[in-house]
């Protein structure tokens, strides 16, 4: 999993290894001994003709060494990566005699792979496959079943990669091992403004002094958030002015590590689904309490419960608005700057365990881990599965010990533990934390995969009812998961049913597409039928795109006979028979109005940056409110004449606002736009 943010951990990481990784290189241990045939030495798989084995991507220019940007002529990847990736391709091809070729999916992994599979022409023959699609994917049964193979991954620098079956049988393994998990980090500075947290010394009462001791339990972190509270809770941010919240995580995040953290799951490999039991009832009615007392805050939809994300999070942390927040490994060197220009340090700790939990129980698991994976396409010889997987243990693994100048992958552990947590934006140097903050970071660095939910499928829709519960708290989550259960155990029967067929199984549902419908008062539901074609756009993954009018409405929550902003439900079936449903706006306007829509502009609007694509910008972001003379927002329907606008040279431009209501009235205004390069 790649981003922006991730590029900011990994390179503050890449400066610290790379004198490590000039000495490796410079010594021959591009190969190391990374393979039990002895790293570069040729091992009984070596073949007499070179073999190529495909990898597919969802990026070339994250994944491919050999790949050049068409517009720049160059490699994208820092230098110390691609040399590190190329030692790996050079040591499975000295090894194996085995070319990687890195091909990149023309539309997403699980779209492409069942395409060409089904055409028999398999695009790669190991998918790189991202968080939540490979439940998708097993649901298409693409993947093959490695249990036969896991000697491969006997050999100690192998293990990492090995992850529990899923639905009885091994298909996914390990690739990335820096794992995407979320412990508690928290504002050092900030806890150390609270008289409350001191010791009769004066000094500050840290979470990782509770830790070390063995106090870190559910009650203990919320006593502490009580004492933060009282300090912090009438306070504003010195960034943005808003409220400061003792404990700022996404929902969905410390939903899942309060499980863990009570020995629960929402998926195991041994016993399948199991929410609704003890352990996430305890967990939620735990997280039940803190958000009721107002020391913890999410931001969730009503429509959904899901549109807050771990960088939300993240930047109201970076922004003082938290005291504790969740931040995954993969983006959080950025927040670590943020604090320091201010003067200010973050640490991190693990989730609290519930009050009766035994430490050293492995099933009470203070992290909750998930990743990008990869799997074998089907249809594969077994020489040819066997010989892929020994070269994609041995890439990655080569990848990661010429990176860290290492010999073995416990030791690139140990080793560079200590310098992600510093790239992670940690303050590893803190005079009293800094070093129970890198033996944290290590107990987490490189761990194994424990939460399959996203596997399979089902995290999106647990949450859907976790945080819906939490937040609106309408049934409570006891009664909810009891009705959801059934729901959540056909998703996973239907996966189960996919991979005990023996077939290809197209389960996506297609993607509709919509805008707003406007209709005359007085309409009828066979008459926004007729309209709807107009209105929205219905592709598949396998069919292409979708004749709209065999699209349906459902206008029974709309009352036609009256001007007003309703949603109706539009819903498409693909030639699988995958239904896809969506709310659109449907306005149900007076044709007969003359007056003209009110537009009222900002008082104040952003800046064009030098360069900027015109016609990606959004028209409505300049507008306060544009309605017609009922009322119904009109918003969306601002257009620009653009004809004077040109974002190549700073300066000032005029360009004129139009809104059209529905029945054809328009008003204009006229806004001077700033272009500067800032």
């Amino acid at each position: 999993m790649k981003n922006v943010f991730a590029a900011y951990a990994k390179r503050g990481l890449c400066l610290l290894l790379c004198l490590l990784m000039a000495v490796a290189l410079l010594s021959g241990c591009a190969g190391g001994d990374s393979d039990k045939d002895g790293g570069g030495s040729k091992g009984d798989d070596y073949q007499k003709e070179t073999v190529t084995i495909k990898f597919g991507t969802h990026a070339r220019h994250d994944d491919d060494p050999t790949y050049i940007d068409p517009v720049t002529g160059e490699c994208p990847m820092e230098p110390e990566d691609r040399e590190a990736y190329l030692a790996a391709m050079e040591a499975v091809l000295d090894t194996y005699n085995v070319q990687i070729e890195w091909v990149e999916y023309t539309k997403d992994v699980q779209t492409d792979v069942l395409r060409s599979l089904l055409a028999e022409d398999p695009i790669c023959d190991i998918a790189l496959c991202v968080t939540d699609s490979q439940g998708i994917l097993l649901g298409q049964n693409v993947f093959q079943e490695l249990d036969e193979y896991k000697y491969i991954f006997d050999d100690p620098d192998y293990q990492w990669m090995w992850v529990d079956p899923i639905m009885g049988h091994n298909y996914i393994l390990q690739c990335d091992i820096r794992l995407t998990t979320s412990p508690l980090a928290f504002n050092i500075t900030m806890l150390d403004a609270v008289d409350a947290l001191k010791d009769a010394d004066g000094n500050t009462v840290y979470p990782t002094d509770l830790y070390k001791q063995g106090k870190w339990t559910w009650s203990t972190f919320r006593d502490y958030l009580q004492k933060v509270d009282a300090y912090w809770g009438n306070k504003t941010s010195k960034v943005t002015g808003s409220k400061i919240w003792a404990f700022r995580p996404t929902a969905q995040t410390a939903i899942r590590q309060a499980i863990h953290s009570n020995g629960g799951a929402i998926y195991t490999s041994e016993g399948g689904l199991v929410v609704g039991q003890k352990a996430d009832l305890e967990a939620m009615e735990y997280l039940q309490d803190l958000y009721d007392s107002g020391l913890m805050f999410c931001k969730t939809n009503s429509k959904t419960y899901m549109m807050d994300n771990q960088v939300a999070a993240a930047e109201d942390f970076a922004n003082g608005q938290s005291v504790f927040s969740t931040l995954y490994t993969w983006g959080t060197g950025w927040v670590g700057g943020d604090l320091a220009d201010r003067g200010e340090s973050m640490g991190l700790v693990p989730f609290p365990i519930a009050d009766d939990a035994d430490p050293t129980d492995a099933a009470y698991n203070e992290f909750s881990f998930v990743s990008d994976t990869c799997s074998v396409v089907r249809g594969l010889s077994k020489e040819r599965t066997e010989l892929a997987l020994k070269a994609y243990a041995l890439y990655y693994t080569t990848y990661y010990k010429t990176l860290g100048g290492v010999e073995s992958m416990s030791t690139y552990r140990k080793d560079t533990a200590e310098a992600a947590a510093l790239a992670d934006g940690y303050d590893i140097y803190h005079e009293k934390i800094g070093e129970d903050i890198i033996k944290m970071y290590e107990s987490m660095y490189g761990a194994p995969i424990n939460d399959l939910s996203s596997a399979v499928s089902i995290h999106n829709q647990y949450c859907y009812v976790a945080v819906g519960s939490l937040t609106k708290q309408d049934k409570g989550y006891a009664v909810n998961i009891q009705e959801e259960l059934p729901t959540l155990q056909a998703a996973m029967n239907t996966i189960q049913g996919a991979l005990s067929s023996g077939r290809l199984v197209d389960i996506v549902p297609p993607a509709i597409t919509a805008k707003p419908i406007p209709v005359p008062v007085g309409s009828t539901a066979a008459d926004v039928q007729a309209l709807l074609s107009q209105y929205i756009k219905v592709t598949d993954a396998m069919d292409g795109d979708i004749d709209p009018s065999t699209a349906t409405v459902d206008v029974s929550d709309a009352d036609l006979n009256r001007i007003g902003a309703y949603r109706v439900a539009v819903s498409a079936y693909d030639s699988s028979l995958n239904e896809a449903k969506v709310n659109v706006d449907l306005y149900v306007y007076n044709a007969s109005n003359k007056t003209k829509p009110t537009l009222t502009i900002k008082s104040n609007y952003r800046i064009l940056d030098l360069d900027e694509d015109v016609a990606a910008i959004k028209w409505s972001d300049f507008v306060a409110s544009a309605k017609d003379a009922d009322g119904l927002d009109l918003i969306e329907k601002v257009k620009a004449d653009v004809s004077t606008l040109n974002t190549s040279m700073e300066g000032e431009y005029d360009v004129v606002l139009t809104v059209t209501d529905f029945a054809g009235n328009e008003t204009s205004e006229t806004i001077t736009l700033t272009v500067l390069n800032y």
